[in-house]
């Protein structure tokens, strides 16, 4: 079975800097929340791991696309949680 845990919007980095005037237009265009900002995705994917865990939440693998898989960082985090 699979189901999904966690739930983060991802802002591009394009749209995280508040200096320029697009910028800000567009998150305001998109009544983006205030305090959303940038974050790699691979990031997003450990922190929800690391919540799920803390939860307790069981679970067999972690699965992700070949994009996730050649993020090194992405990987040794993996690896340093214990998951395969």
């Amino acid at each position: 079975m699979c189901w999904p845990y966690a739930m983060q919007l991802y802002i591009p980095r394009s749209w995280d800097n508040l200096e320029y005037p697009h910028c800000a237009l567009m998150r305001d265009k998109t009544c983006m929340p205030q305090g959303a900002r940038y974050h790699e995705k691979w990031q997003i994917v450990l922190e929800h791991i690391d919540l799920a865990r803390q939860d307790g939440v069981p679970h067999r693998a972690v699965v992700a696309d070949a994009w996730y898989g050649n993020v090194a960082e992405f990987r040794k985090g993996l690896a340093e949680r214990g998951e395969s």
